[in-house]
Formats: structure tokens, sequence, C-alpha cells
């Protein structure tokens, strides 16, 4: 029955760490793309401009999916929360992915990301990019987040020794 606790316990504090993250990379994503996208509407000129204009600011209404794929927003919208729902099945249906630190965070900052622009896609049509990066891609936080958070994945996944054990060798006596 103590055990039973302890593991109860571990899951709560882990379903708040992933909560704060995602909740925190939100929140980020939202207020950049309102004080980068929104507010320079009027004034579309670039704000900043970094590294020989590599890193420079540039509005986008990005209506399709990755790489401006044409794709309709309930398609998108209904893709996003399914993808959601099994990262959040995957993550919290065994305690070996809850109890890693690099796992919960790395799924949260997919979350977080996930979320921000599911909001821009179900609010607005689209998602707002403001990031222009190497002349050529246009990105936002919650692209980041979500680009990061999988590299994460990517890396505990391919770092960890595998889960299988091979069985001992029985040597025969000579």
């Amino acid at each position: 029955m103590r055990r039973l606790q302890k593991n109860t316990y571990a899951r709560a504090v882990a379903i708040a760490c992933f909560s704060l993250i995602a909740l925190c990379l939100l929140t980020l994503d939202l207020f950049t793309k309102r004080l980068f996208f929104d507010d320079t509407l009027l004034d579309p000129s670039p704000r900043f401009s970094f590294f020989g204009g590599f890193i420079q600011h540039f509005l986008h209404a990005n209506l399709g999916a990755s790489f401006n794929a044409p794709l309709p927003v309930p398609i998108l919208l209904v893709a996003a929360l399914l993808f959601c729902g099994w990262l959040l099945l995957f993550l919290f249906s065994h305690s070996s992915h809850w109890k890693h630190p690099l796992v919960l965070l790395s799924a949260a900052a997919v979350f977080g990301g996930a979320l921000g622009n599911m909001y821009d896609r179900f609010m607005l049509g689209y998602v707002r990019d403001w990031i222009l990066l190497g002349y050529r891609t246009i990105a936002n936080i919650a692209d980041f987040s979500v680009l990061f958070g999988c590299l994460g994945m990517l890396a505990y996944s391919l770092l960890l020794p595998s889960r299988q054990t091979r069985p001992p060798v029985e040597r025969s006596g000579t």
C-alpha cells in the first residue's frame, strides 16, 4: 500500500511539472506572437535583425501545415488533438517515461508548442510566424518548442541502453 502512495505522489509531481513547463512555453509563445506579430501589422518593417540578417523579424500567416502544406483547418486541429492525446498517453502510461526528466521536459515542450499553434489555428485560422531564419525559414516560439522537444525525445531513445536483456549464454563444460 505504501508503494502505491509513493507512485501516486511521484506521478502527481510529474503531472504538475509537465503542466507548468507546457503552460510556461504556451504563455511565452502567445506573448511573443502578440508582441512581435499583432502589434506590427500597422508597421511591417523588421523590429530586429541579428548576425547580419541571418535571424530577423518577419511577419507570416501560415495557412497550412508544416512547410505550408495546404490542409483544411479542421483536419489540422483534429490531427493536433489526436497527437496531443497520444503524447499524454505515451508519457503517463508507463512510469519509466514520466520519471525521466529529459522525457518529461521534452514532452512538455512538444505539448506546449502544439497548444500554441493549435490556439492560433482555432482562433485565427492560421499560425502567426514571426522569426525569419537564414532568409528562408519562418517560425515562432511554438515551432522551436516542438523541434527541441522532439530532439530531446530522440536523444532519450538513442542514448539509453536497450531495455531488452539477452539471456545468459550457457557454456558446456569440457
